[in-house]
Order: C-alpha cells, then structure tokens, then sequence
C-alpha cells in the first residue's frame, strides 16, 4: 500500500511538471510563432515570475479584457521593446532570442524600435528614472574628491568644506540612485550577472567609502577615502553606461 503511494504521488508530481510546464499562455506562443521549442523562458523569468515580455502580455490582456492569450494579443506587442534592448518584441521572436531579457537579443545591427504616437500609460517609466538620478551621485561624489585633492594642493581649508558638502549632497542623492536603481532592476527583469553585477558592486563600495569618508572628513585619512570613492564612483557609471549604450 505504501509502495502504491509513492506511485501515484511521484505520477502525480510529474503530471504537474507536465503541465507547469506547458501553460496555455505557451502553448498558443508556439502556434502563432511557429516555435516548437520555445519554453517558459519566454515569458517568466522564474515561473510564476515574469519577466518584462510577460508582463508586457498580461498588460494586453488586461487592455484587451481578455482572460485568455490570443494571436491578437501577441502581435499588439511586438512593436514593443519590453526588455529595453534596443529591438523590438517582434524582431527578437524571428530571431529566436528573448524578448524579455535585455542580455539576450540577435546579433549584427540593432535595429530600434519606432517611437509609439501612443502616450505611454505608466506614470513612471520602466527605468524608475534612475538614469536621470544617477547622474547626481556620480558627479557630486567626483567633485568632491577632485575639490580635496586641490585643496590639499593649494592649502585652503574652503576647497575641503566644499567637498564634504559636495559629498553630503551626493550621498543624499545616492540613496535615491539605488532605490530607483533596484526597482528599474526588478521591473525590466535582468539578471544580476555581468556589467550589471560589476556596476551594483561598484557602486555600493564607492557608497560605503563616501560614507567612511564623511564620517572621517576631519582626518587626514579623508583625502584617500574620497579619492577611492569618487574613482569608483566613475567606475561604476561607466559599467551603467557599457548595459545601455553597449
């Protein structure tokens, strides 16, 4: 009796995989595409997670009213650029690529998604818009190591007051670079790999060491906390700048 139980608990178990596994929502993916092979992927980036071409589709469902995918949905997306990589939904699918991950997209020429007439319904933009805010943190955090060191050059005590209130002021504006920072991350689905990985890292030391160095900014130790914070600071924005412009 046990033995049965196990049977019909691991048939059961793989008859949910079965099905988790081919959700209507794919199975009609593949026949408007012609793509036998497509998986969740598609859609999802951890089941039931999706990633921004699912939510790109249940946003059409919702317009549409519709509480099933249809081929009309799916091709009121394709002029989209869900991920943000510069190619849109429907370019990606003939290219077999994913429409929803930035790091995936055809290679050789980009080709750019015309803008919509449409205004877009969100309020705030998928990027949350910590491409505007992080602009702040990285050059106030500069500004302020390249204030001390020419004040440690030149001997005057208002080049080091103005770099602690540059660096105060880049530190306020810090926080506000990494919240946005974390909720355009979630809301485009990428994947903390690669030169995302290495600008979150860089940037939240050269955060760290800023505020080492606010904290320290009447030591002689600030001059080289700043410096290593603003250099790193640069680092990161450059790393920022290689996901976008490539």
């Amino acid at each position: 009796m046990k033995s049965l139980r196990v049977t019909l608990t691991i048939v059961a178990s793989c008859l949910c995989i079965i099905a988790n596994a081919n959700p209507e929502i794919l199975k009609h993916f593949k026949e408007v595409y012609g793509k036998p092979n497509a998986d969740c992927s598609v859609c999802h980036t951890k089941p039931p997670q999706r990633n921004p071409f699912g939510k790109s589709v249940e946003a059409a469902m919702d317009k549409a009213s519709s509480s099933e995918v249809t081929a009309e949905i799916f091709k009121s997306v394709e002029t989209e650029d869900s991920d943000g990589d510069g190619v849109s939904n429907g370019e990606e699918i003939k290219a077999d690529t994913k429409p929803g991950d930035a790091t995936s997209k055809p290679t050789g020429t980009i080709k750019v998604v015309p803008k919509s007439d449409e205004p877009s319904s969100e309020l705030i933009p998928k990027h949350s818009l910590h491409p505007a805010i992080v602009h702040f943190p990285i050059a106030l955090l500069a500004i302020a190591a390249f204030l001390e060191f020419l004040g440690k050059r030149k001997q005057d005590e208002l080049y080091h007051k103005a770099s602690v209130i540059n660096l105060a002021i880049g530190l306020i504006c810090a926080t506000g670079a990494i919240t946005t920072g974390i909720i355009a991350w979630l809301r485009l689905g990428y994947k903390l790999e690669g030169n995302l990985l290495i600008h979150v890292i860089l940037a939240s030391i050269s955060v760290l060491i800023g505020l080492g160095a606010y904290i320290k900014r009447e030591t002689q130790i600030y001059l080289w906390l700043i410096l290593v914070s603003g250099a790193l600071v640069l680092l990161a924005g450059h790393f920022g700048g290689t996901m976008i412009y490539g």
